[in-house]
């Protein structure tokens, strides 16, 4: 399973393995492993991009290996495309997964620790995905959707949200591959200059992340749903929405 090619003494050792054995996916995807072959050579601290904690460190069948540090490379070519009512399930799937799982499943982007319940249901996903002016665009690897966001053509601005993207597969830049589709789309097919978006207040981390890619706040915000548990049930309270702009 382990391919290996050995450089002279003391250079690190390239192998190639399915992301199938780590994460448990059905496409097979690639990930290249680092190793050092000097007992001093320092592990890697903390958690290691686009791989579950549970694998931060793997065996490796070099027997001058002693640790192995990963780093997604995959060779699959990414595919943007707008959803059909056959996405939704997967879709529903990959949406509360990505804001409502805790603890070693869930990604940075959970908003379990402000609402529980739901994010959203299959209802919605399947309106979501046949309304007129836009849709839900995913992005996919070998026929799987691996993310997806909700993308509508306004007057004068694209409307972007409910961004997922499959927590074992977050800090890889798939959403950022998948943001910079959805304002291509907005600006080369739809011909408009303006994308917006909008974050609960309090996810400052979010917030710098879109911030870091253009976003600056307009000044609106807008009260959240409280009372609605079609979109979550606050377990805080004081809950608001800011809203972003991005010049395309």
């Amino acid at each position: 399973m382990v391919s290996v090619s050995r450089p002279s003494q003391g250079a690190s050792v390239q192998f190639t393995i399915p992301l199938s054995r780590l994460l448990h996916f059905s496409s097979p995807r690639v990930l290249t492993l680092h190793h050092g072959t000097d007992s001093s050579a320092p592990r890697p601290q903390g958690p290691l991009t686009g791989v579950h904690p549970a694998s931060q460190e793997l065996p490796c069948d070099d027997d001058d290996a002693y640790w192995c540090a990963v780093s997604p490379t995959s060779t699959s070519t990414a595919l943007f495309s707008f959803a059909t009512p056959a996405d939704a399930e997967r879709i529903h799937e990959i949406v509360e997964a990505a804001y409502r799982a805790t603890g070693s499943a869930a990604g940075w982007t959970t908003e379990s620790h402000l609402l529980d319940g739901q994010r959203t249901d299959l209802d919605e996903i399947t309106q979501l995905i046949e309304q007129p002016n836009g849709g839900l665009l995913t992005v996919r690897e070998d026929g799987r959707i691996l993310g997806s966001c909700e993308l509508q053509r306004q007057d004068d601005h694209a409307y972007f949200g409910m961004f997922a993207v499959d927590p074992a597969l977050q800090t890889t830049g798939l959403g950022k591959r998948l943001l910079a589709q959805a304002e291509r789309v907005a600006r080369e097919e739809w011909g408009l200059g303006e994308i917006r978006l909008t974050v609960i207040a309090v996810r400052t981390d979010l917030i710098a992340w879109y911030e870091r890619r253009g976003f600056r706040r307009t000044g609106v915000t807008s009260p959240f749903p409280y009372g609605n548990e079609r979109f979550g049930i606050p377990r805080v309270e004081g809950l608001y929405f800011v809203e972003f702009s991005k010049r395309l």
